[in-house]
């Protein structure tokens, strides 16, 4: 297998033959070849979002998950594929922990972000399910249905999908089912906290309520955009309405908190994509409604740091599993 390094090319990631099925889910809808930072080094890309040492400790593991011979489960069929082209890069992918009290923890689904127009494995996928792993919990990433105008509720609609199938596959899994954790980024963290809330997540799809909850810089209120940022195009992909329709719908999370499990919250000041206001006011929401929570914010790190190996929020993936075991 590569010897993936500091000095290794991304170009060459994405040509190696053990990434064949994975390559197309690095990060979902989006041309990498293409893109400016292919024929860097990881060291010449190493950025707050595009960690080197993220990016080569979640490789790793992915070749670690190649070598024990697991693949993408899907999450549809190909009859549902052929309907809606969307389906055909949804799944998730499963990477046990080696630690053997795993099995007896809950664990973690972890659900990337990108503006539901891409769903970046690659930097909030693979190095965050990891790192959980490290501490000793099973992890699932997951690929969700992205692009076109008024997604919602397909995302949560896939999102409920991985969660039968882990259902129904536990024993092979080595879970209890009913008890895991959520963490998702940015569009992610939208999609983790709508799957919350009390009008559309899991008590909608009769499942069970997280032990705990990890948005990191979390699209929580599209109230709070529309006053911030009056601009249509995220709205119109997510709900199919203007941000003025969309402050006015139910899908402002921060409305619909007394479902939530313990949340802890992380984002940083200095995010020029989605305000931190977005976490004050998920964080003052549940303060509110009595539900606990920890609201962790960065001085600097902008949007999409991930684990934060650059950024003043390094090691939140330990704060926050050490605020989950008091629930647990």
């Amino acid at each position: 297998m590569l010897n993936i390094n500091e000095n290794t090319k991304f170009s060459e990631i994405w040509e190696a033959e053990e990434f064949r099925e994975f390559r197309d889910f690095f990060i979902v809808n989006m041309d990498l070849p293409n893109d400016p930072n292919f024929n860097r080094t990881l060291q010449e890309i190493d950025t707050d979002s595009w960690s080197m040492k993220g990016l080569i400790r979640g490789l790793a593991r992915l070749q670690e998950m190649i070598r024990r011979g697991h693949h993408m489960i899907p999450i549809s069929t190909q009859e549902e594929q052929a309907e809606d082209p969307r389906y055909v890069n949804t799944g998730f992918l499963y990477f046990p922990s080696d630690d053997p009290e795993a099995d007896h923890r809950p664990y973690i689904m972890v659900v990337p972000g990108g503006g539901y127009v891409n769903v970046w494995n690659l930097t909030e996928g693979y190095p965050i399910a990891a790192h959980f792993n490290e501490l000793g919990y099973h992890a699932f990433i997951f690929s969700y249905r992205v692009t076109g105008t008024g997604l919602m509720p397909r995302p949560l609609d896939d999102l409920s999908r991985a969660f039968r199938i882990i259902q129904e596959r536990a024993a092979e899994f080595h879970v209890d089912p009913d008890r895991y954790m959520i963490t998702g980024f940015s569009a992610g963290g939208n999609l983790i906290s709508l799957w919350c809330a009390e009008h559309h997540g899991y008590e909608t799809y009769g499942l069970a309520k997280p032990v705990a909850a990890f948005p990191i810089y979390p699209v929580v209120s599209w109230r709070q955009l529309a006053s911030a940022r009056p601009h249509d195009h995220f709205s119109m992909v997510t709900l199919g309405l203007t941000i003025k329709e969309a402050a006015e719908s139910d899908w402002n999370a921060e409305d619909q908190v007394r479902t939530y499990p313990p949340t802890y919250i992380v984002c940083t000041e200095d995010d020029d994509l989605v305000p931190p206001e977005q976490s004050r006011l998920l964080a003052r929401a549940l303060d509110a409604a009595g539900i606990p929570n920890h609201l962790e914010i960065g001085a600097r790190g902008g949007h999409g740091f991930a684990e934060g190996w650059k950024a003043d929020t390094k090691g939140w993936i330990e704060r926050a599993a050490e605020f989950a075991k008091q629930y647990m």
